[in-house]
């Protein structure tokens, strides 16, 4: 399945730690693929946002979530992952996060997150770096990027 606008998506089985009592994804959870799906997007690029290196260039704190729940996923399904970068701010990022079926191709969840690039040693936002922007909004243009170790 392809989902126009998005150059980046990646596939991940829904376990059973996942879901509750009724069998379907618990609602926190899709917090936890909003997670995932950012480290993914990131590494992508060849980003890695759990290295201290990487973090000293460019770090990222979630200020916003905003989850639309559509459909129920369950134990076993496979939920095909669609994300993009939406915007770009001075200090904000915005990426917005599609959740399909891979079988059946039904839309089960959107996801809207809002994060700040991340100064930890001064615990404020700082710019998000002009070649950090460039990069991102290159990926977003063409679907293919410079490895991200070249730019810093």
């Amino acid at each position: 399945m392809k989902l126009n606008g998005f150059n980046f998506n990646f596939k991940v089985r829904v376990r059973w730690a996942e879901v509750d009592p009724q069998e379907i994804v618990f609602n926190a959870k899709y917090l936890e693929y909003g997670e995932i799906t950012v480290s993914e997007y990131y590494r992508n690029l060849g980003i890695k946002l759990y290295n201290k290196t990487s973090r000293e260039y460019f770090d990222t704190a979630l200020v916003k979530a905003t989850i639309e729940f559509k459909q129920s996923a369950k134990v076993e399904d496979i939920l095909h992952i669609f994300s993009r970068i939406t915007k770009i701010g001075k200090t904000s990022i915005t990426q917005e996060i599609e959740i399909y079926n891979a079988d059946t191709e039904e839309h089960l969840t959107s996801i809207e997150l809002i994060y700040v690039d991340y100064d930890s040693s001064i615990g404020k936002s700082k710019l998000v770096p002009d070649k950090m922007r460039n990069l991102i909004e290159d990926f977003e243009k063409s679907g293919s990027s410079e490895c991200f170790s070249q730019i810093i």
